[in-house]
């Protein structure tokens, strides 16, 4: 798998977040796809509510326990 890594903030603190949605603002430019990687059962929802108003639909990857793994992807009407 090719691609740049983001590391997004976990706090949700008013900065933590602002950074992250600069972040994902600047990963989603030209993408289709997204993973995200976490031991947290918050991030995704959090990502899910960003990402769902721009046609995003997120759906878990089968793992092992933890790390959780999501992918999104950009739905074709969103993405024209």
């Amino acid at each position: 798998m090719d691609g740049r890594v983001y590391l997004l903030p976990n706090d949700g603190t008013t900065n933590g977040l602002t950074f992250g949605q600069r972040e994902v603002t600047e990963a989603t430019q030209g993408a289709d796809r997204l993973y995200l990687v976490t031991g947290s059962t918050v991030s995704p929802l959090w990502l899910e509510t960003l990402l769902g108003r721009s046609g995003w639909e997120s759906e878990q990857l089968p793992t092992d326990g933890e790390p959780f793994v999501y992918e999104f992807t950009r739905s074709q009407t969103s993405a024209s």
